[in-house]
């Protein structure tokens, strides 16, 4: 078994493709040395969907009610129009929303919602955990639809069966979209038996699987190093990362590293590095009550002026106005909303 797994390993760091997963993989290789198993687990976990966790799910009825501006969540959002319409503005797109499809909204992804009069539909949140792996949600570019069959609504259906009691108490975002509720509805899986959770998790990955049909990757590496150098800077994110620890990854000199970045990502690898840490401190600062010099320092930014400025350059605000301005959701005023037994965003 040893000597095939290191036959494995060694396809592997040649650039074979090895396909297939098993959970027992991280135990087979212990006797491996800790690069050849990092090779094999890396290539296993490449696209590992097993982060996402269910936050809500329900079933909401509207009558003009559900206009909203600016709402920006770190989590996903899944929707399966039953009966009416509405629209979805993401940028200058508008997207409908109508029965025959399931729409998703990635996390961090700032849109406006308007309904002009009845709106029946089911509604998931997804969170995807921080892992040391590229997040699914920022590797691909999702379509916001993809058709949606009768076997889309039966499992969305047996997901609101066997996660009871995971609606939203109030449609407005800023009730729930805030971190007590974030880590509420987190724990809220712990409850849930075991078998509810596994198949929990299966239905997931099959919704997901539809639109990882028709997703796009932000950028095809063909050059598999590149991949590994951006899996390595998933990993230590938090922690200070240098270019010629990146070089010696691959390994190559630390000019033809950012050649590679250049050409590929558009920026150098510190560029892209500090890319990922604002990412993780937005995502911080929406679902923890810590400090901005914490959070600076958490992710290795020893200087918090610097930290602060260059958020702001990255995000076009400060931490403290991004935490503010995503803390609260403007209600577009309608005509004569009807108050309905159950509502969602």
């Amino acid at each position: 078994m040893i000597s095939n797994l290191k036959k494995l390993a060694s396809k592997i760091s040649d650039g074979e493709l090895f396909l297939g997963y098993s959970p027992k993989i991280s135990y087979l290789c212990q006797p491996l040395t800790a690069s050849a198993s990092y090779l094999i687990l890396s290539v296993h976990r490449e696209l590992d969907i097993s982060n996402f966790i269910l936050l809500n799910a329900g079933r909401a009825d509207h009558f003009r009610d559900w206009n909203w501006q600016g709402v920006n969540s770190p989590f996903a959002r899944m929707w399966l129009v039953r009966e009416g319409t509405a629209q979805v503005s993401i940028g200058a797109e508008t997207h409908p929303l109508e029965p025959g499809y399931l729409n998703m909204i990635p996390p961090f992804t700032p849109h406006n919602c308007r309904c002009e009069g009845r709106l029946s539909l089911y509604y998931l949140h997804l969170y995807e955990q921080p892992s040391a792996e590229i997040p699914i949600m920022e590797d691909f570019v999702f379509p916001f639809r993809v058709p949606a069959d009768e076997w889309a609504g039966r499992l969305v259906e047996r997901l609101l069966e066997i996660n009871p009691r995971r609606e939203l108490p109030e449609y407005d975002p800023v009730s729930y979209d805030n971190p007590r509720e974030l880590l509420r509805n987190m724990a809220g899986n712990i409850g849930n038996p075991y078998h509810s959770r596994v198949e929990t998790h299966g239905i997931l990955c099959l919704l997901l699987s539809r639109f990882l049909e028709r997703a796009v990757r932000r950028i095809e590496m063909e050059d598999n190093r590149l991949r590994e150098v951006i899996r390595y800077i998933s990993a230590n994110i938090d922690r200070p990362i240098s270019l010629g620890e990146l070089s010696g990854i691959v390994p190559c000199t630390d000019d033809h590293l950012i050649r590679i970045f250049k050409q590929k990502l558009n920026h150098t690898p510190i560029e892209y590095i500090n890319l990922r840490k604002i990412e993780k401190a937005q995502l911080m600062l929406l679902t923890e009550n810590s400090s901005v010099g914490d959070i600076a320092s958490s992710l290795s930014f020893y200087d918090t002026s610097y930290f602060i400025r260059l958020f702001k350059k990255l995000t076009g605000v400060t931490p403290l106005d991004y935490r503010r301005s995503n803390m609260q959701t403007t209600f577009l005023p309608n005509d004569n909303p009807l108050n309905t037994r159950e509502n969602g965003h």
